[in-house]
């Protein structure tokens, strides 16, 4: 495993940043929504769905993000090469080191229900498998571990599929 180019309070400016994203978008009612773009199932929970979620650029990377009441999922694809992100399996961790054999790190925040980080989940493990990539859409699957950011030791096992444009 290669060191990320992101150093830790680079990733913590990174964090900040997605997580001061969420407030701009428009929140998902997930009983309103009929044709989801982004599902997942938290702790074999399939309750997590949205119409809205999107991909988009931040910083030195590109996110995929949905929420679904008042939780948010935020997939990471730490690369500022748009091209680099093809089609094919990644392996997930905390998004600070680049696993071997792979361009750019991957991970997933779930911000279940709150808005502190002790209802915030940084992924820890995991596999994300991208099957679409054009200039404007991304779709695939993700599944992994996340572990409680601040104030804890929960865990949470996450995993779904989305089919989201670019913004």
């Amino acid at each position: 495993m290669k060191n990320h180019p992101f150093s830790i309070p680079a990733k913590i400016i990174l964090l900040l940043v997605v997580l001061y994203s969420f407030a701009g978008c428009n929140k998902s009612n997930s009983s309103a929504c009929t044709s989801p773009n982004f599902t997942a199932n938290i702790d074999g929970n399939a309750g997590f769905k949205t119409c809205g979620a999107y991909a988009y650029g931040i910083l030195n990377g590109y996110s995929i993000i949905g929420n679904s009441d008042n939780d948010w999922i935020t997939i990471g694809l730490m690369t500022s090469n748009r091209n680099a992100i093809a089609p094919g399996s990644y392996q997930i961790n905390n998004g600070v080191i680049v696993p071997g054999g792979q361009a750019f790190a991957v991970d997933f925040i779930y911000k279940e229900d709150a808005t502190d980080l002790s209802h915030t989940f940084l992924s820890n493990s995991g596999t994300l498998i991208i099957t679409d990539t054009t200039a404007n859409h991304y779709a695939g699957t993700f599944s992994g571990s996340a572990v409680q950011m601040q104030g804890g030791t929960a865990i949470r096992s996450v995993s779904g599929t989305f089919d989201v444009n670019y913004r």
